[in-house]
């Protein structure tokens, strides 16, 4: 009867190793696969912020343009940073275009070959929820129409 019960023994250790061989992710280093990227779209790169007489945030941004002959239309988008919820959305007052750039409906459109692009702007007081020193920015470059 103990010998229908009990396991076979296995010879050796050959079943595990087999196992082992096929699970084992191989440690060699091989050349790396490059990751495909695409055109790119242009980024921002620097902000300056501040306060201005009325209470309006005044702006100077720096954007970083990709390799390109044609690039997207960006919109830039004013938001008030907040804790939780959606982030209230600023109008613009005034914005222009400084360099590699220019300002069509509210769109920043980049000059062909430019690397960077720089543009100002000021926001709306009215648009502003509460009193602007209480407030956080963040500014967002969005393709398309920025809705």
């Amino acid at each position: 009867m103990k010998e229908l019960v009990v396991r076979p023994k296995r010879s050796g250790d050959e079943g595990g190793a087999k196992l082992r061989k096929a699970l084992t992710v191989p440690t060699g280093r091989k050349t790396a696969t490059r990751r495909v990227v695409g055109p790119g779209l242009p980024e921002l790169d620097g902000l300056e912020a501040s306060i201005g007489p009325s209470g309006e945030w005044r702006i100077t941004a720096e954007v970083k343009l990709p390799r390109a002959d044609e690039l997207p239309g960006m919109a830039p988008v004013v938001l008030l940073d907040v804790r939780s919820g959606t982030r209230p959305r600023l109008d613009w007052a005034e914005l222009v275009a400084v360099d590699g750039c220019r300002i069509e409906d509210g769109m920043l459109r980049f000059t062909p070959g430019a690397r960077r692009a720089v543009f100002s702007g000021s926001t709306d007081v009215t648009s502003h929820p509460v009193r602007t020193a209480l407030t956080r920015l963040v500014l967002e470059l969005r393709a398309g129409k920025g809705e």
